[in-house]
């Protein structure tokens, strides 16, 4: 955007989806995987988490692709699209919650020490 008002020499602002995803959607999604990795490692270990977080990675960067492919080369992304990826983000965030809720507190002191 900064590019785009430089170049053009006028203010150029954002639609309210890319705002809402940028604000909102992208630190959901970080959150989600960030938690689901934190809780690999907490129940796997560091040594079996490796495959596993391949596994995880995968799909992000498959995902941050695709988005990349929709979106195209102009800001707009619509609606539907941020909705997708949203209820993906609160869905994982909350299978997260769900699956920590199952590690023990003793397992949590033992990998902490």
């Amino acid at each position: 955007m900064l590019i785009a008002n430089i170049l053009l020499k006028s203010i150029v602002l954002p639609g309210a989806p890319v705002l809402f995803h940028v604000l909102l959607v992208i630190p959901t999604s970080i959150a989600a995987f960030a938690g689901l990795l934190g809780f690999i490692q907490l129940r796997l270990g560091l040594r079996e988490s490796r495959i596993l977080n391949f596994v995880i990675f995968a799909p992000l960067f498959a995902g941050l692709y695709g988005v990349g492919r929709m979106v195209g080369n102009s800001f707009a992304i619509s609606w539907i699209q941020v909705g997708i990826l949203f209820a993906i983000s609160v869905f994982l965030l909350a299978f997260t919650a769900y699956l920590t809720k199952r590690v023990s507190k003793e397992r949590i002191v033992t990998t902490i020490n």
